[in-house]
């Protein structure tokens, strides 16, 4: 009998459970089927996402760093021990990686120096957020100056063709938008495929237009160098004249 019972309520639990699954299904689709409760969705969507704390993805990977920096630091500190020869070498590890933890650039020391002295002469428009997208796009100079190397062809293509695919994808995720809104059947089937292609079409757009950043950060660094090898040249005429 107690056997019984106890699958009688494992059902009836089971049953309830469904039951809720449906009524939770065909409340989000009555929420869906307007444009106030997409962006209600969207917004509770974004908001966990921002607020999920995913920093135990990456403990074991700072772990590892932080026991080689304290290696490093107990091999500069124990002079007896260490080898004047390396002990050049093991100080620039230590100051590229407290370096990199500034900025996120990892630099040794020719490379850092140059990028300090870059983000002294520029940081009233340029940012080492700026600095650490354009990397790709910055060399040193003999004279131990960093600028901006020349675009390749493919490279300036890319840029105009991003901005093109941004575009369209952006275009037709308002059409999917505003089709979706139109529509007179709003089920819950519908409703999700109409999600996915919205969210995908906007996804696309976006990572299209972020592609960008970094030759986009590397104009204007280039920009602000010009700039100032302009000022430079005129306070240069001002004098002679």
């Amino acid at each position: 009998m107690s056997t019984s019972g106890s699958i009688s309520k494992d059902a009836n639990s089971f049953t309830e459970t469904v039951q809720s699954m449906q009524d939770f299904l065909s409340a989000l689709s009555d929420v869906l089927s307007t444009p106030l409760g997409w962006l209600v969705v969207l917004g509770l969507f974004l908001w966990l996402i921002v607020n999920k704390d995913f920093s135990h993805l990456f403990d074991l990977a700072e772990r590892k760093q932080k026991n080689r920096l304290r290696d490093l630091e107990t091999y500069v500190t124990n002079k007896d021990a260490a080898c004047d020869d390396s002990l050049s070498v093991i100080k620039d590890l230590r100051d590229a990686y407290y370096f990199k933890v500034a900025t996120g650039i990892y630099a040794e020391q020719k490379l850092r120096k140059s990028l300090v002295e870059l983000h002294r002469i520029t940081s009233n428009a340029i940012s080492w957020v700026d600095i650490r997208r354009a990397m790709s796009f910055i060399v040193v100079s003999d004279d131990g100056n960093a600028e901006v190397r020349k675009f390749t062809k493919f490279e300036r293509f890319s840029y105009y063709y991003n901005f093109v695919v941004a575009f369209l994808f952006g275009f037709i995720a308002i059409l999917v938008f505003i089709a979706f809104w139109a529509s007179a059947t709003k089920e819950i089937q519908q409703t999700l495929l109409w999600a996915v292609s919205l969210i995908f079409c906007f996804g696309i757009a976006a990572y299209s237009l972020a592609q960008n950043w970094p030759i986009g950060s590397a104009k204007r660094i280039d920009k602000e160098l010009e700039k100032r090898k302009d000022n430079q040249a005129d306070v240069s005429n001002k004098n002679e004249s």
